[in-house]
C-alpha cells in the first residue's frame, strides 16, 4: 500500500509539473498572436506590397502555429511563428508569413522571410516588386 501511494504521488508530481509547462506555453503563443494582432495594420501593407492586385488580405488566426526553420543543419536555423491567411477575399489564394518567435522588436512587425504565396498545396516565394 505504501509503495501504491508513493507512485501515485510521484504521477501527480510529474503531471503538475507538466501542466505548468503546458500553460506557459499556451500563454506565450498567446501573447504572441496577441502582439501580431496589433500589427495587423503593418502586416497586411507588408502582403499587399508583394503585387498591386492584392486587394484585401484576410488573416486566419485559428491557423497560426510555430515551426523551426531549415538552414540545412540538425538544429535548424531558429524558431518561427507561421501567420496564414489569403488574399483578395479567396481562400484559394494562399499566404503564409514567417515571424522571428522571440518577437524582440515590440514597436514593429518585422518579417524573419520574404512571404510565401500557396498554390495547390505548394509554397513558392515571392520577392516584393
Amino acid at each position: 500500500m505504501k509503495k501504491v501511494i508513493i507512485f501515485l504521488m510521484i504521477v501527480l508530481v510529474i503531471f503538475t509539473l507538466g501542466g505548468c509547462q503546458m500553460e506557459t506555453k499556451y500563454k506565450t503563443q498567446e501573447e504572441q498572436i496577441e502582439f501580431l494582432k496589433k500589427h495587423e495594420s503593418q502586416m497586411t501593407e507588408y502582403v499587399k506590397s508583394f503585387n498591386k492586385t492584392i486587394q484585401t488580405v484576410e488573416f486566419d488566426w485559428n491557423a497560426t502555429d510555430t515551426g523551426v526553420v531549415g538552414n540545412g543543419t540538425p538544429q535548424g536555423g531558429g524558431v518561427v511563428i507561421r501567420v496564414s491567411g489569403y488574399v483578395n477575399d479567396d481562400p484559394k489564394l494562399g499566404f503564409y508569413i514567417a515571424v522571428n518567435s522571440t518577437l524582440e522588436s515590440t514597436s514593429s512587425f518585422e518579417p524573419e522571410q520574404d512571404i510565401y504565396f500557396l498554390s495547390n498545396g505548394v509554397a513558392y516565394l515571392r520577392q516584393g516588386e
